[in-house]
């Protein structure tokens, strides 16, 4: 028993400071997993925000044009093979 007292008394420190790294690592790549997060979350946000703003724009363009401007502007979307 004395042998494994002695071992143990010699390991136990650098088992304490590997212990200590780990957690240190974990702690920094557990941070920048949340400032990813938040970060791509901001980004979305604002994609969202500018894909709404265009389609407010759109829509107000549309509705203010005559009715003639208006389908000379949607032949674009309709099949022309005289059905």
């Amino acid at each position: 028993m004395t042998i494994l007292a002695w071992l143990w008394a010699k390991v136990s420190g650098y088992a304490a400071a590997a212990g200590a790294i780990a957690a240190a690592i974990f702690a920094v790549w557990l941070k920048g997993r949340q400032d990813g997060k938040r970060i791509m979350k901001e980004e979305q946000d604002r994609h969202r925000a500018e894909a709404i703003a265009a389609k407010r724009k759109s829509d107000s363009e549309i509705d203010n044009l005559a009715p003639a401007d208006l389908d000379h502007r949607m032949d674009r979307w309709v099949r022309k093979d005289n059905r």
